[in-house]
């Protein structure tokens, strides 16, 4: 591996967030709003495995998806002023999939932001996941968030909230939210989602997530004084073989889910920090890989 320049990029524009938010409907039966008969509790989930999605709901529990690939609830971070290689290995800090699987990106403030993070692991009870819906839509305000808040920092990283439960199928972009919003029309909306992303992230995990593949992340670049490069890897692929984000996608990088003998080919293992390849077209890219996600890994088929 070897370092790279820095590179600031503000990858996050105002028509790609406003794109973004009119995302595709959740998979699932809908149920009404949820109200004052919704199981809501501040209680934190214990985390111990007793039960599955699978087990019948009681007639006042909050519907949601239940397939072990569907998002019910989401938190990820997009665009900000920093460095490409940022961009293009982040994972989202949080995924609760609709069979009680939770995949968590740990808080690491010494950890090189360009290097991809392991992913932590743990699987809930349907009460425990209740008890997180009912917050999410309620404590923290998802069940009558607009989609788009944007009255921050433009240059500062976006949130982004996807829920899929309670007949609330919506994704809620917030621009610099910080954890003591200033005074303003939007601050109780703002300290509420901070307040869910505070006690999303503080769920206990117990153990690392085993990734059954990674996914390869491809950017054009100009290698600064200094920085080498190494060989294109795979002899039976080339950068047109990375699947090309449409116009309107926030991630504006070519990606590919690699089989695992491409992955052995490039001989870096998902977590890995960026390296720049000279590809067979002439031009330099940087690679960044990372571990493919429950979903991502469904999509590939």
């Amino acid at each position: 591996m070897s370092d790279l320049p820095s590179r600031p990029v503000a990858v996050l524009v105002l028509a790609a967030v406003l794109s973004l938010a009119a995302c595709a409907p959740a998979t699932g039966t809908a149920a009404p709003p949820p109200g004052a008969s919704s199981p809501a509790s501040s209680d934190a989930p214990s985390a111990t495995p007793t039960s599955t999605p699978a087990d019948p709901l009681p007639a006042d529990a909050i519907v949601h998806p239940t397939g072990p690939t569907d998002i019910v609830l989401r938190a990820s971070t997009q665009g900000g002023f920093v460095r490409m290689e940022v961009v293009m290995g982040r994972a989202p800090e949080f995924t609760l999939y609709g069979d009680g699987r939770v995949l968590l990106l740990p808080e690491d403030i010494d950890a090189d932001p360009a290097v991809p993070r392991p992913l932590r692991e743990v699987r809930l009870t349907e009460d425990e996941v209740q008890r997180i819906l009912g917050f999410a839509l309620t404590e923290g305000r998802l069940g009558i968030a607009r989609e788009a808040y944007l009255g921050g920092n433009m240059d500062a990283p976006t949130t982004v909230i996807e829920i899929h439960a309670g007949g609330v199928d919506k994704t809620v972009l917030v621009t610099g939210l910080v954890p003591d919003p200033a005074p303003g029309p939007e601050a109780a909306d703002l300290a509420a989602f901070a307040s869910l992303l505070t006690r999303l992230r503080a769920l206990p995990t117990t153990a690392d997530y085993e990734p059954e593949r990674v996914v390869a992340i491809l950017a054009e670049t100009e290698p600064g004084p200094g920085v080498a490069t190494v060989p294109w890897p795979w002899p039976d692929l080339a950068p047109a073989d990375f699947a090309q984000p449409a116009d309107d996608d926030p991630f504006p990088f070519p990606r590919r889910l690699l089989e695992p003998t491409e992955r052995d080919a490039v001989g870096a293992a998902a977590g890995d920090g960026p390296v720049n390849l000279q590809g067979p077209d002439g031009r330099t890219w940087v690679l960044v890989i990372r571990p493919a996600l429950p979903d991502e890994i469904a999509a590939a088929g």
